[in-house]
């Protein structure tokens, strides 16, 4: 089977500085006209996305052609798919792993040439930070830690320079 995979981002400054001047394109229209160029050819069609729920909803109800929605930026910990309805008529769901690597979403899809996926099973993946350790990785994060440890300084790095006792907004979906 062919799977086409199509992604987007939010045009805030903090992604945009990465990419450049004018790099990101208003990213629902993009999104959509990406999925009308891959969809002839694609027996699976993933939007892959960093806009946030709202805009994930949008995609998989403003398109023809989605199967599904893999998106994150609204932190939102999805234990079970939202389903939008498409622009074709059929469910498009949509999934979204919550915030800053804590969880790994597991999906499990059932694929028929021709036919829309079906969802085998999906499941969120607690990541712990106390859990064992692969070698390379390990390696890599201590290297990286060095290197931003000799840049910035121990004491400035670790330094607590704010506090708040004001809490976070909860969260559409999730802990």
């Amino acid at each position: 089977l062919r799977i086409s995979v199509v992604g987007g981002t939010t045009d805030e400054m903090v992604y945009r500085w990465r990419a450049g001047p004018n790099a990101i394109s208003e990213p629902l229209r993009a999104i959509g006209l990406e999925i009308d160029r891959v969809r002839a050819n694609s027996d699976l069609v993933i939007a892959l996305t960093h806009l946030g729920l709202d805009s994930d909803r949008k995609i998989a109800h403003g398109t023809r052609g989605v199967d599904l929605v893999i998106g994150g930026h609204s932190h939102d910990a999805l234990y079970y798919p939202v389903m939008e309805r498409g622009r074709s008529g059929f469910d498009v769901p949509i999934f979204q792993a919550g915030k800053h690597g804590q969880s790994v979403g597991q999906l499990w899809l059932d694929m028929e040439k021709g036919r829309a996926p079906k969802i085998l099973s999906y499941t969120l993946v607690p990541v712990y930070a106390e859990g064992p350790r692969e070698g390379a990785m390990q390696s890599f994060v201590t290297y990286a830690r060095r290197r931003l440890e000799h840049e910035f300084g121990v004491s400035r790095l670790y330094e607590v320079i704010g506090r708040s006792d004001v809490p976070m907004r909860a969260p559409v979906n999730g802990d």
